[in-house]
């Protein structure tokens, strides 16, 4: 899927194993507030995690190609669960996040799910963004809290 912003273009797609030292890097930006344990990721990890197929993985590109963020789906019966999502420092504010949670989204509706977000209490970033003004995230997607993970 590609999507624009202004003059920026942005292509979404599922990640590929060459994407992994990319995403390790991505992935080391925030690991402080991605899980609970603040674990800094490996390529050799992210390897593991990514053959075991822990989750769907997908990337979003810029126009030069290079991979700016991810988004880490897990899905059960009735969710599609964003576990992880993270934007690179340096393209954070240009509406990627937006675009990875109407992804999901996009993804929740063609299997018949819902979409949820399981965000860390200590990770203020991702809270401000699912409850930013004008437009809050959460409100968009017609989301509410259900749940808080204080881990």
């Amino acid at each position: 899927m590609i999507l624009s912003k202004e003059s920026l273009m942005f292509q979404i797609a599922p990640l590929q194993e060459s994407d992994l030292p990319r995403f390790t890097e991505l992935w080391n930006q925030g690991y402080a507030v991605l899980t609970s344990k603040q674990r800094v990721m490996t390529v050799e990890k992210a390897h593991e995690g990514f053959t075991a197929a822990l989750f769907t993985y997908v990337g979003i590109r810029n126009d030069a190609q290079e991979l700016v963020g991810f988004l880490l789906l897990k899905e059960d019966n009735t969710t599609v669960w964003i576990m992880h999502m993270l934007v690179d420092q340096h393209w954070r504010g240009k509406g990627i996040g937006g675009k990875l949670v109407l992804e999901a989204k996009h993804r929740a509706r063609m299997a018949g799910k819902k979409v949820a977000a399981e965000v860390l209490w200590v990770n203020r970033a991702a809270k401000s963004f699912y409850t930013s003004r004008p437009k809050p995230h959460a409100e968009a997607c017609g989301w509410r809290p259900i749940r808080c993970l204080l881990e």
